[in-house]
């Protein structure tokens, strides 16, 4: 048995299944996304993200721990696309 810790106290990792990444399932099987009230939603999210992400490179990067940089960036860039598509997409 295996028990999660939700360090951010959302109350929606009920398993080790969702707190591990798994490729994404396909949209009939996609539950409903969690969202906090006023909690600004997925960009405001990924915005935090990248700088959260830009922070901790920093820190990596300090320690010269290479393959964390490069994480972390990937993360990083990820997180600004993701900010990126959805502003396109809401100014169209």
């Amino acid at each position: 048995m295996y028990i999660v810790v939700d360090p951010f106290n959302l109350g929606w990792i009920d398993s080790v299944e969702e707190w591990c990444p798994m490729p994404p399932p396909s949209d009939s099987q996609r539950p409903p996304r969690y969202v906090r009230p006023g909690d600004g939603g997925p960009v405001e999210a990924a915005q935090y993200l990248s700088e959260a992400t830009g922070q901790l490179i920093k820190v990596a990067q300090a320690h010269r721990l290479d393959m964390l940089c490069y994480l972390l960036d990937m993360a990083r860039m990820e997180a600004r696309e993701i900010v990126r598509r959805r502003r396109n997409s809401s100014a169209e």
